[in-house]
């Protein structure tokens, strides 16, 4: 096959979305290999929360997406939708980086008097801060609002505020992390349409992902 690693034979246009953190420390590097192994493949890349990427995906409007399930640990189910895990990503406390922060699991009610920065109301982590905060017997006075991951944590940085974040959006030089008491995990996962004709240029993208023989859509 064209789309095995080191050929280039392969060409055309792919769509890929992906959420924000994903985008930086998955997408980007494949982006980059992809460019490397297999030049004529054109990918646009698309950042998207994983509650706007599936439907996006269903409507013929992506090609392939990296997501994660929701915040009550659910994949949505599909049967025009193949899934394959990538990893699991754990959720963390992340704190200004002042004093001596503990080792130990954080309890989220003892955060219940601190000021909270999440994202825009109705997306992935807003809702999992208030979900969690929530089942912690508070509700989190929310005292900055971020679209950007990267503006939230220099909030965090500058002592103004906690949050919940995935590691994979956590830039540890930053911030203190700590781990949840009661821990929260993540699935992260590629995902295609089952319908839709799986061209080349779609098998290069998902073969430097390492997920095509785990779909049975290819032999490597």
């Amino acid at each position: 096959l064209c789309c095995r690693l080191g050929r280039s034979g392969c060409r055309g246009g792919r769509r890929l979305a992906a959420f924000s953190s994903a985008v930086r420390t998955l997408v980007l590097p494949l982006a980059a290999q992809l460019r490397a192994t297999h030049p004529r493949v054109e990918l646009t890349v698309t950042e998207l929360d994983p509650q706007r990427s599936h439907p996006a995906l269903r409507r013929g409007e992506q090609d392939i997406i990296v997501t994660a399930d929701f915040i009550d640990g659910s994949t949505p189910i599909d049967p025009d939708v193949h899934t394959v895990p990538l990893l699991v990503d754990a959720v963390v406390l992340v704190l200004p980086p002042t004093g001596d922060i503990p080792a130990a699991p954080a309890d989220l009610a003892d955060f219940a008097p601190a000021p909270w920065s999440v994202d825009l109301p109705g997306t992935y982590l807003s809702n999992l801060v208030l979900s969690r905060c929530r089942q912690a017997g508070f509700e989190p006075a929310v005292a900055g609002r971020f679209a950007s991951y990267d503006l939230l944590l220099a909030h965090v940085a500058a002592g103004l505020s906690v949050s919940l974040l995935p590691e994979l959006a956590v830039d540890r030089s930053r911030v203190a992390v700590r781990p949840l008491r009661e821990p929260l995990t993540r699935q992260v996962y590629a995902a295609v349409r089952s319908s839709a004709a799986l061209t080349p240029a779609s098998r290069a993208v998902l073969v430097l992902y390492g997920v095509c023989a785990l779909f049975g859509l290819i032999a490597l």
